[in-house]
């Protein structure tokens, strides 16, 4: 069996020489990547698969102390990944989620009493959403309600400003957003 050349490559990085580590992370994220692509196409995109990729890789940066030999640096990076692309694909299951939009409310005498009953139900609704989603949807969903409110319509690029997005990252998550929310249909044209 020929020599891999990424022995010496993990040797030399291990010393603790950067130029290594960059030469490393290049081959071995495009490593884990195929790799990942080969179990995970399917059911993760591909951005998710490259986050995993590179989380893997950072945890064998902080493992390489421990870890003397390429074969199980590369035992354990692959571990790493599977078990992350796992997690990732667990995390991004459509989950179903009921959030009251109108209610039945009852009338009460006093109209200042309603208004805060009506905001500690319309909270516990915002905490209900943010263990559901996630906080990162739950803040999406609330900027894309705001801006609703403000337009009559969504305007997805006052949505990614709010949030400090971009544009595209605005309109992927959205579209994130639509499969893990059942019954709420955001429009982002």
């Amino acid at each position: 069996m020929p020599p891999d050349p990424m022995d010496d490559a993990y040797s030399v990085a291990r010393t603790g020489e950067a130029t290594s580590w960059i030469r490393l992370h290049t081959r071995l994220v495009a490593r884990l990547v195929r790799l990942l692509r080969g179990r995970f196409a399917q059911r993760l995109t591909p951005w998710m698969i490259e986050d995993v990729a590179e989380e893997a890789f950072e945890a064998l940066v902080l493992a390489s102390g421990r870890i003397p030999d390429w074969q199980k640096a590369w035992a354990y990076t692959h571990k790493c990944a599977v078990s992350l692309a796992l997690q990732s694909l667990r995390a991004s299951w459509p989950r179903i989620v009921t959030v009251p939009l109108v209610g039945d409310e009852p009338q009460l005498a006093d109209p200042r009493a309603s208004s805060v009953e009506r905001r500690a139900r319309a909270c516990e609704d915002v905490a209900k959403l943010r263990r559901s989603v996630g906080t990162v949807y739950a803040r999406l969903l609330m900027a894309c309600l705001r801006c609703l409110e403000r337009n009559d319509r969504l305007v997805v690029s006052e949505v990614a400003a709010e949030l400090g997005w971009s544009i595209r990252t605005a309109r992927r998550r959205l579209r994130e957003l639509r499969k893990r929310c059942s019954g709420i249909v955001l429009d982002t044209d």
